[in-house]
């Protein structure tokens, strides 16, 4: 049973909600079907959202079975099911009973697998809206150039024309962790990169990621990864 993604044009649903175009089977492949109840369907689909989240909103028409992906209360996609068997055949004949055992259960499942979506498309929107701030995003680019350097939070600060405090306060409200935590974690992403290459020697590794002790990075590489420089290095060239 074929199963289609439509994207619905955000223009499109605005002029359907505002009632100055209405729904044409075209939008769905469908350029020669003419039926009203398929305008119905998505009409009365378009008015009244869902309001329950393990609610399967759905109409059942000659083109198929619509189930809608929303972002919020704003329908961003259909997800059709059908149609089933022969296109040729008399409308009559291409009509799904939803009394079918098999093709109700597939209504559910495309169901769930809508709810899927409209939920990614939710956290997209909230991601979006929590961005983060520009300062962070330049303290961060400033990081992945300078890494290998002696760099402190008070650096960055300056160059940033924030005071330290404020700088090192608004990146952990920001990230979850703090400016020493985040250098330390891209030294050793970068750390892991270059234990790759089989001709550099630890030592060479650790002072050139920005490690100004030997002592200190080993133990700081077993804290983040369990296991020391010498056996990441033997475990990723077994691998």
């Amino acid at each position: 049973m074929p199963l289609f993604l439509r994207p619905v044009e955000p223009t499109l649903w605005s002029q359907m909600r505002k009632g100055e175009s209405k729904w044409t089977c075209a939008s769905l492949g469908h350029p020669h079907c003419s039926c009203k109840c398929c305008a119905k369907a998505f009409a009365r689909m378009s008015r009244t959202p869902p309001s329950e989240p393990g609610v399967i909103d759905f109409a059942a028409c000659p083109c198929g079975t619509l189930v809608p992906i929303r972002s919020g209360t704003d329908l961003v996609a259909l997800l059709q099911l059908g149609p089933a068997g022969d296109e040729s055949a008399p409308l009559r004949c291409r009509k799904r009973s939803c009394k079918n055992q098999r093709y109700r259960a597939a209504v559910k499942l495309v169901g769930i697998f809508a709810q899927q979506l409209s939920g990614l498309c939710n956290q997209l929107v909230v991601q979006a809206q929590t961005a983060e701030p520009e300062t962070i995003r330049c303290a961060k680019e400033f990081i992945a150039q300078h890494y290998a350097e002696d760099i402190s939070s008070g650096r960055v600060a300056q160059e940033l024309h924030l005071s330290r405090f404020y700088f090192c306060t608004l990146f952990k409200k920001c990230t979850g962790i703090t400016f020493t935590e985040c250098l330390t974690r891209v030294r050793i992403e970068r750390v892991k990169e270059l234990l790759l290459n089989p001709t550099l020697r630890i030592s060479e590794i650790a002072f050139q990621t920005g490690f100004q002790s030997l002592t200190h990075f080993n133990r700081v590489f077993l804290t983040l990864t369990g296991q020391s420089p010498t056996e990441y290095r033997v475990r990723s060239r077994a691998t």
